[in-house]
């Protein structure tokens, strides 16, 4: 007797996640609930060139931010259990996310998505990004699709935000 694995494939994940998200209100919204779980006070919308072929949605928040490893581990795990476990925040509050497909939420929203993240108290942030259409290519499964991560330095970041709600602002 032999033993093999189950394999998912990349359009599988896909579809599990944008059944879940039928629209961009819905995705704007779970990617909200994302904020509420890094215990950010604030969360900031800005969309700009909706309508066009540039348009890009910006969703910024001032929560507790992701590690490498938080990235690779929970982020990066479809259907972790991570919010099983570890139900309450690092401020108490009952995390919303349970299903671990939340990430999926950006797909819904575009093909290529860019996220900054900075650790509370860290001195390394993080760019993550990944192009969605690779989940549509014929015969691949959910293994065979990576994202990239960078090191970036958090004044960068924050200099970026300020300056695009500033030019939001005029």
């Amino acid at each position: 007797m032999s033993q093999i694995p189950f394999t998912v494939s990349a359009r599988t994940a896909k579809l599990i996640g944008l059944e879940n998200f039928s629209n961009a209100e819905g995705a704007i919204i779970e990617l909200v609930k994302n904020t509420y779980d890094a215990d950010s006070q604030y969360c900031f919308i800005l969309f700009e060139n909706i309508g066009t072929l540039n348009a890009t949605i910006y969703i910024i928040d001032f929560g507790c931010g992701m590690n490498d490893t938080t990235i690779q581990n929970c982020w990066m795990t479809i259907g972790t259990d991570d919010k099983l476990f570890n139900i309450k925040s690092d401020n108490g509050r009952i995390k919303t996310g349970a299903k671990g497909i939340g990430r999926f939420a950006l797909n819904r929203l575009g093909n290529y998505t860019t996220m900054y993240t900075v650790p509370e108290k860290s001195d390394i942030g993080y760019k993550w990004t990944v192009d969605w259409s690779y989940f549509d290519k014929p015969g691949i499964t959910v293994s065979d699709i990576y994202a990239s991560i960078n090191n970036i330095d958090p004044k960068d970041v924050k200099s970026k935000i300020y300056h695009l709600i500033e030019e939001k602002k005029s």
